[in-house]
């Protein structure tokens, strides 16, 4: 492989496992690992290149200095630091996962954060302090209201937690298609 091949490579993997993955359709598990077969197909489609999976792995191991991890056991490979998504949180305090959540869930953001939301393909609750209720919240300047279609994110495997004292919800992150806004 040429060093502009090899370079394009290092910087999609680490701007999509540090930075973007939601956007790439890629998970993270909670050790912040991706499938690499999907980090691949993300890279080839994205970049219409044809890397394969061992020059992939290769560029992982031997042209990047060690900013990744691969585990070619489980087939999956992760940055190792550097990260602006976050992926290892617990949940919170007073937290339960249930299996049943209402059809809709509300919660307010910032107008930053819809941006941020919009661009990257979801949102990340990363602190209890965002939680989501079964009712429509009231309007305040300069937040948006978000409107959750939670059957269907349960449907999709995503996981809810309820504080069943305050009947507010938690998640960790939702993918936009789950979402629609309302400024």
């Amino acid at each position: 492989m040429e060093k502009k091949q090899i370079y394009g490579v290092k910087s999609f993997l680490a701007f999509v496992l540090r930075h973007k993955p939601f956007f790439y359709k890629i998970k993270l598990d909670s050790d912040g690992f991706a499938n690499i077969d999907f980090v691949l197909k993300a890279l080839n489609t994205t970049k219409k290149s044809d890397v394969t999976k061992e020059q992939l792995i290769e560029i992982a191991r031997k042209y990047s200095g060690g900013i990744f991890k691969v585990d070619i056991n489980s087939n999956k490979i992760k940055a190792k630091d550097g990260h602006s998504v976050v992926f290892n949180m617990r949940v919170p305090d007073g937290l339960s996962e249930t299996s049943e959540v209402p059809k809709q869930l509300y919660c307010l953001v910032s107008q930053d954060d819809v941006s941020n939301l919009m661009s990257s393909g979801g949102i990340t609750f990363a602190n209890k302090q965002t939680l989501l209720s079964s009712n429509p919240p009231n309007p305040i300047e300069g937040m948006s209201i978000l409107t959750i279609n939670s059957n269907k994110a349960k449907s999709d495997s995503v996981k809810f937690f309820l504080n069943k004292s305050k009947d507010m919800y938690f998640t960790r992150h939702l993918s936009s298609k789950y979402i629609s806004v309302h400024v």
